[in-house]
């Protein structure tokens, strides 16, 4: 048998087995739409449930990605303000000479001594001070040497530089308004320090040497301490400037002072 018989042989076999097979098969296996079982609702349910389930998980896992970078959001925040560095207060102490007479006081000049300085010149030509019981009414603005004299830092030498109406102020008697210090001691005190704000004498911002006054009391009378309220202080007004080299920690001072409580 040649090669070409046998070609048309395979060809001659394979339509007949097709032939057979198409003949075979009952159309009973072939099922209209209408005709499929009863069950195939449940079957769809069953699949649009498993849909709905799958999609309720995924929006759980969504929701909880979601509270993970909140949560890890929070914590940085947290983090960012543990680790934002706080300035520390400081209260500025009193320090005692040999006699109760003289009481110094620690100014921290060195930060102001850091900065560039300004141009030393007159603001404040001559204010309107009134009197009253004999006595000059003055503020702390009248000695703040920046308002008066645009000078930060106050170099050694300051009262060189003082206006002749801030000089005459020296040996004047005067009546100001401040705070008091905590000393130490809570009654019986003939000695204290006036200070410009309750922001110094409480654990607030470092003073400058001008927002501090040194009151020493007249001979015999003596104050309590008074807490955290201004009062006035009427005395003898004097300009006395101590100095440690270059730093200045001292500047001005009231003598044969009381204490009008008022």
């Amino acid at each position: 048998m040649d090669r070409f018989q046998r070609i048309l042989i395979y060809i001659s076999c394979s339509i007949l087995l097709a032939s057979i097979g198409c003949q075979q098969q009952s159309t009973e296996d072939y099922q209209e739409f209408s005709a499929l079982p009863e069950n195939s609702e449940e079957v769809e349910s069953d699949a649009t449930t498993s849909q709905e389930e799958k999609d309720s998980t995924e929006a759980e896992k969504q929701t909880a990605s979601e509270s993970t970078k909140a949560a890890d959001s929070q914590d940085d925040t947290d983090v960012a303000v543990e680790e934002t560095p706080i300035e520390p207060l400081v209260a500025v102490k009193p320090v005692f000479g040999q006699n109760s007479g003289e009481l110094k006081t620690n100014i921290d000049n060195k930060t102001s001594t850091s900065l560039e300085a300004r141009e030393i010149k007159l603001l404040v030509e001559e204010p309107n001070l009134r009197r009253e019981d004999g006595a000059a009414r003055v503020s702390y603005d009248n000695l703040d040497l920046l308002k008066v004299l645009n000078m930060e830092p106050v170099p050694a030498d300051a009262v060189s530089y003082f206006p002749d109406w801030l000089r005459g102020l020296d040996g004047e008697k005067v009546r100001i308004r401040g705070f008091m210090y905590p000393p130490f001691r809570e009654t019986g005190i003939d000695f204290f320090v006036l200070a410009r704000d309750n922001q110094i004498c409480c654990f607030g911002r470092n003073p400058k040497v001008y927002d501090l006054i040194n009151v020493e009391m007249r001979d015999g009378v003596t104050t309590n301490y008074i807490l955290n309220r201004p009062f006035d202080v009427v005395g003898t007004f004097h300009i006395r400037p101590e100095t440690d080299g270059d730093e200045i920690f001292g500047l001005y001072e009231i003598t044969d002072a009381v204490v009008i409580d008022k």
